[in-house]
């Protein structure tokens, strides 16, 4: 399993050839921030390698992500106003460095198909870290909420990329990424002033206020998931012949995708409420767990469209999740396990994020030895 490798010598010839087509900017993007972005970028020693402005990033996440699960480990507990507010701005710091990474791989003259991949596959895992982070803003715990933020941060992610898979274009819905983000930076900034019980305050139609936002963005990213598809649909008929080079394509296969993504959706949402208890004791564990196999998805997905390869109809991320299901199944209607709750959970959470980082560590050393590169 060590010497897996994921991409096969046809794909890296053809990786070689890869043109990454940027998608549309929000006016937000190109009349603010940009003019601030290419600011930054000039700051930049030009010996930073653009991989390492993007792990630089990534660190901002791990930051916030650490501080929330360490005051907050059930995802209820309030945490010190200043760790909200580092929170806000740690999310201001990844995004100007995911937004300059790219600037200064063009700059330096050291863009690569590696770039593309090493953003993106370190915003799949950004996006998890951030939701425990608004979970613990919000104070979901363990609660079909936390779940649904996940899915706000993995929906238009997948649905992006799923997309730009198919038609080669990159589009994100009507809410870009910068106004995702401002979003994001709000919600830690009015929690750090008004502390967490403002989200238990109900305003309209006595609701609470947490529950009307996570309205609100579950239908902007149900939307954004709607409009791919429709996207993808179109771009099929008026396609109906791909060439014959073209690996993984298609229409059957981008619904096969699409398919596996809402089953995992549907897996985590039976998981999590069926057994109740079992997530009320390992909160943090399990979504992480959900939001790295969501991540390692993504991260497949991507991969199989630069490098043209066909993506797996099954992935062997989904094997330790389903025995951990399975364990938790016969615990319910046995009084027994295969083995204890704590050894299931933990195993189950180690065998992902292993399986993940041998992933990533095997995929960015492939490309790096075709293209002779290095990644930092």
């Amino acid at each position: 399993m060590f010497r897996y490798r994921y991409i096969p010598d046809e794909g890296l010839q053809f990786l070689k050839q890869y043109k990454y087509q940027s998608g549309l900017s929000s006016k937000l993007d190109t009349v603010i921030m940009t003019p601030f972005w290419n600011y930054v970028v000039e700051l930049l020693p030009t010996w930073l390698a653009p991989n390492l402005v993007t792990l630089l990033a990534l660190l901002n996440t791990m930051v916030a992500s650490a501080l929330v699960i360490y005051y907050s480990p059930n995802l209820i507990q309030p945490c010190p106003s200043w760790v909200y507010y580092v929170c806000a701005l740690c999310v201001f710091g990844y995004q100007t460095l995911d937004a300059v990474d790219g600037k200064q791989a063009r700059r330096t003259g050291s863009s690569s198909p590696l770039g593309q991949l090493f953003d993106h596959g370190c915003d799949a895992i950004a996006d998890t870290l951030y939701g425990i982070a608004i979970c613990g803003a919000t104070q979901t715990g363990a609660s079909l909420n936390s779940l649904v933020i996940f899915l706000l941060f993995s929906m238009p992610f997948f649905a992006a990329n799923w997309e730009e898979s198919h038609t080669g274009f990159m589009r994100f819905g009507f809410f870009g990424v910068t106004e995702g983000q401002f979003a994001m930076i709000g919600i830690f900034l009015l929690t750090a002033i008004a502390g967490p019980e403002v989200w238990f305050q109900r305003y309209f139609f006595d609701l609470e206020l947490r529950f009307c936002l996570l309205t609100l963005a579950s239908a902007a990213a149900f939307i954004t998931l709607l409009l791919s598809v429709r996207e993808v649909e179109i771009y099929y008929q008026n396609n109906k012949v791909l060439p014959a080079h073209v690996k993984h394509g298609g229409r059957s296969e981008a619904y096969a995708q699409l398919a596996q993504y809402l089953a995992v959706i549907a897996l985590g949402v039976y998981q999590l409420t069926t057994f109740r208890d079992l997530f009320e004791r390992y909160t943090i564990v399990l979504l992480l767990t959900v939001g790295f196999i969501g991540s390692y998805q993504v991260s497949r997905l991507i991969v199989c469209h630069v490098s043209n390869q066909e993506y797996p109809k099954w992935l062997w991320i989904f094997a330790p999740y389903l025995m951990l299901i399975a364990n938790s199944v016969k615990a319910s209607s046995s009084g027994a396990g295969f083995c204890s709750d704590a050894v299931a959970v933990y195993s189950c959470f180690i065998v992902v994020f292993a399986m993940y980082s041998h992933f990533c560590w095997s995929a960015i050393d492939e490309i790096c030895s075709s293209l002779g590169i290095s990644c930092f």
